[in-house]
């Protein structure tokens, strides 16, 4: 029975009180000696009464039933109407040539570079002569950012393809370093400027930022994938003009990895980053982005398939420990995927992406997580199945997805950010909608679920 039909049983219910009440009501006025016409006349207030309390409980009821359908409601319609396409935000970088020719500020940063300083090797060096500044992030080339890299690419271990690919880029980037040192000895000029640093971490995304006076400012971003899909990973563009926020955030994350990183040679004086305007049509960061507070009860409502990951997911599993525990009750199916706090070198590598947390910090948090499960699953009523997956590294964004095999299924990501407390950038999936990507992230949870050390806590 739906809400409408229990409003017209209700009604119904509450017009036949109200009219027998009425009946015995004019009965008992009719004038004679008779002591029933005083019981009747009683009955009839009381029935008056018993009608009006229980309409004044059932209206009060009603009023946050109205106010929380009128909150799904109006969520359901702002994701309809104003959330755009995955397909639409998600855009290629294009050929940043044009750019590069006409920037006077260049920061770039990646994992390598390689391609990009290949590519462009002669457009950053005639800049530089000509008084571009550039700056540069890539990852060390110690053993473990070799591994780490490996780990999350398609051809898992094989850390050969990632030193050749830094061996490349650090060629590239000395000869860069030679050819303005032989410029200003010929020139007595030195105008550009060329600083290198190098993150003790695997970066998880990418970030070409660009300030020209003669273009806007445009900052390209690319998401590294896991494993696969590596083909064609979500790149999307941000302006200073339509995406004011997200462009600052972006911006201070390449801030937050250059004061992290260690120099190569020299830096350079740090100036205010400004990027320029890419001229493409694109959807405004500020309207695809969620705001910080994304996630609420309702969307585990429905739900019969659960996935979560996360570094420790310990706030999350805290806040809705009762959903899941119900959502288990139900018979739902509940994954959690959580870095192995077993292993002492992601739990290092976590502590240095972090403001301040420690070693010891993240695995108590990664213990919260555990012990809040097993709480949840040490129920013997549970119908439902809950597992737990111990990544061997650190992801570069978390998931959620609510029932990802189902038409309407809903997919949220979380882009972890380096060395910062404010809220990452986040971003929801519709199955329905964003068929594309949303495939492509919900793979990228399949994939990383294939590497954990799975335990299954349920009985």
């Amino acid at each position: 029975m739906d809400k409408q039909q229990k409003r017209r049983y209700l009604l119904a219910i509450y017009l036949l009180i109200l009219a027998t009440a009425v009946i015995f009501l004019l009965i008992g006025f009719k004038p004679g000696e008779d002591s029933w016409e005083s019981v009747l006349l009683n009955v009839s207030t009381e029935l008056l009464a018993v009608a009006v309390v229980f309409f004044l409980v059932d209206f009060l009821f009603s009023v946050d039933d109205w106010d929380l359908s009128e909150r799904i409601r109006a969520l359901l319609t702002h994701m309809q109407q104003t959330k755009p396409a995955a397909e639409l935000f998600f855009q290629k970088t294009p050929d940043i040539t044009e750019w590069i020719q006409t920037a006077n500020q260049i920061d770039l940063c990646g994992t390598t570079l390689t391609t990009t300083i290949n590519r462009q090797f002669s457009n950053i060096r005639q800049r530089i002569f000509e008084g571009a500044h550039v700056r540069i992030i890539i990852m060390s080339p110690s053993s473990y950012n070799l591994r780490m890299a490996a780990l999350r690419s398609e051809d898992e271990g094989n850390t050969i393809y990632y030193h050749r690919r830094l061996e490349s880029a650090l060629d590239e980037i000395g000869y860069l370093f030679k050819n303005l040192v032989e410029f200003q000895n010929n020139t007595k000029k030195s105008r550009g400027t060329l600083a290198v640093r190098l993150l003790s971490y695997p970066p998880s995304f990418g970030i070409m930022n660009f300030d020209s006076e003669k273009k806007p400012q445009t900052a390209f971003i690319e998401i590294y994938p896991h494993h696969r899909g590596y083909g064609a990973p979500p790149q999307f563009t941000l302006t200073a003009e339509q995406d004011p926020t997200w462009h600052q955030y972006f911006l201070d994350q390449f801030e937050a990895m250059w004061q992290s990183g260690m120099p190569w040679v020299e830096g350079l004086e740090e100036d205010q980053v400004n990027l320029k305007r890419l001229i493409i049509e694109h959807v405004r960061a500020a309207d695809f982005f969620l705001p910080q507070h994304y996630l609420t009860k309702n969307i585990f409502t429905e739900a019969k398939t659960i996935y979560l990951s996360g570094y420790s997911l310990s706030r999350t599993i805290r806040e809705y420990s009762n959903v899941l525990n119900q959502k288990l009750l139900e018979g739902a199916t509940i994954r959690v995927m959580v870095v192995d706090p077993e292993s002492e070198a992601v739990l290092q590598r976590m502590a240095l992406e972090s403001v301040a947390a420690t070693q010891e910090n993240w695995r108590s948090t990664i213990q919260v997580t555990e012990t809040l499960l097993s709480a949840i699953a040490n129920n013997p009523e549970n119908m439902g199945l809950l597992e737990i997956g111990y990544l061997p590294f650190t992801p570069a964004f978390g998931m959620i997805f609510i029932d990802p095999g189902a038409e309407n299924g809903v997919g949220v990501v979380e882009i972890y950010h380096h060395k910062s407390t404010d809220h990452n950038a986040t971003f929801a999936l519709s199955a329905a909608e964003d068929e594309q990507w949303f495939q492509f992230f919900y793979r990228q949870y399949e994939l990383l679920w294939e590497f954990c050390r799975v335990k299954q806590i349920t009985t």
